[in-house]
């Protein structure tokens, strides 16, 4: 079966490209879907030149928090939709601040007339995690985390499916049409010759869903392990080495390599993606090992710029 899921790391860095890595984005394309997780600086480049159709996909994006690395991108990514003569709908969400944040942009860029209707989401005064958008095939959840402004993380999560067994549906004859996914909605149906066909005759189980955490800038917190709970996958932010600079990251709102691993530990998560590594480390094998100081069966990863994962 193919794989519907894939992520895509288009900038990596850290508040400024001292290690000529882009600012901070992660584009999630699912079927005709493309969610963005957070746009910073240049960052459209990477969505063309990586071919996720951002004219033409449901687009959503997703903001962390209005810290420039983290944002920078916008204005520009607006202006070629724009150029593109784009119509459908974006969503744009984002934490406290968000309304006044893009409608300034609008403003200060000329994009008042832009030909696609765009909806805001401002998730305001949340203190556990809360469902912000829903699919047909997945839902996103936002989180509170803390850092020096009003910031949260996401959590997308794929809806589990019904397994739909071919072979034993071409053995009872049922035909190649709707009639099928009446079985998947768990209702039964009559052939022509007459025999009912029952839901359960042709589901031959679930399959889970994936769930994806991403944190954006945030330093530890214990709510955080309990919003993260059920993640399969941990985008998380590794500005800093524990071992050197554990104050650093606590006065700066950020979380360090080990800090990480930890959360990856407690959720029981399967991968950890570490990102927002700060370009002092010019070799990244100390941040990586660190995080591997916690025993876990979780595999970590350190994505380059323009790196793929498929699910």
């Amino acid at each position: 079966m193919t794989k519907k899921i894939r992520l895509v790391f288009i900038g990596t860095g850290s508040a400024a490209p001292f290690n000529l890595k882009r600012m901070p984005c992660i584009a999630l394309k699912y079927l005709h879907d493309l969610l963005i997780f957070d746009i910073g600086e240049c960052c459209q480049y990477g969505l063309l030149e990586k071919r996720l159709k951002p004219v033409k996909s449901n687009l959503v994006i997703l903001i962390t928090h209005f810290h420039a690395d983290h944002v920078a991108g916008i204005p520009t990514f607006l202006h070629t939709l724009k150029m593109s003569n784009r119509q459908k709908e974006i969503i744009i969400v984002g934490p406290s601040g968000l309304r006044q944040f893009i409608t300034g942009i609008f403003s200060i860029y000329q994009l008042e007339k832009v030909p696609f209707p765009v909806k805001l989401l401002e998730v305001n005064s949340i203190n556990n995690r809360t469902k912000i958008i829903e699919s047909e095939n997945y839902e996103i959840f936002a989180f509170p985390t803390k850092h020096h402004i009003p910031s949260i993380g996401y959590i997308f999560k794929e809806k589990d499916r019904k397994l739909f067994d071919e072979k034993k549906a071409e053995l009872l004859g049922i035909p190649r049409t709707k009639v099928r996914k009446h079985l998947l909605d768990g209702k039964e149906i009559r052939l022509e010759d007459g025999r009912l066909i029952k839901p359960e005759d042709v589901i031959k189980g679930v399959k889970k869903g994936v769930a994806i955490g991403y944190t954006g800038d945030t330093k530890f917190f214990p709510d955080l392990i309990k919003f993260l709970e059920g993640v399969d996958i941990l985008i998380s932010e590794a500005t800093y080495l524990e071992k050197t600079k554990k104050a650093e990251a606590e006065e700066r709102f950020h979380l360090t390599a080990k800090q990480a691993a930890s959360i990856a530990k407690e959720i029981k998560a399967k991968k950890l993606i570490l990102t927002h590594i700060s370009s002092r480390y010019k070799d990244l094998t100390v941040i990586l090992d660190e995080a591997k100081s916690i025993s876990g069966k979780f595999n970590i990863i350190i994505p380059n710029d323009g790196d793929e994962l498929y699910l």
